[in-house]
């Protein structure tokens, strides 16, 4: 016998707290790294290092941005997941409504 339980209100919790991380401040502090980091590159132009700031700051906005939409869908994800167990759990609930006898095998 299996111990997985799954909990409905755990899952949409969890899906709230993906949209906590995922916040507009968190956002503003991503977007204001890349943007200092990709300042600092064309301030030091002429300087072997600039083209390496570029590169660090164009890589890091592709994964921050990435991170960003990969929260949000797991958010979303959590949110339907629960949604979605607590329908089907309804429904195989009404499936056992009215059988009689049932005691007799427990």
């Amino acid at each position: 016998m299996s111990d997985l339980k799954v909990d409905g209100h755990e899952l949409r919790a969890s899906g709230h707290m993906a949209d906590r991380v995922n916040s507009d401040d968190f956002h503003e502090k991503m977007t204001g790294a890349v943007s200092k980091t990709s300042n600092a590159a064309d301030e030091l132009s002429g300087w072997s290092v600039s083209e390496e700031l570029a590169n660090v700051a164009e890589t890091w906005k592709k994964g921050l941005d990435g991170l960003r939409k990969r929260l949000d869908a797991e958010g979303d994800a959590l949110r339907g997941c629960a949604t979605d167990h607590e329908w089907n759990d309804q429904l195989t609930g009404r499936d056992f409504e009215g059988i009689t006898g049932f005691n007799d095998f427990v």
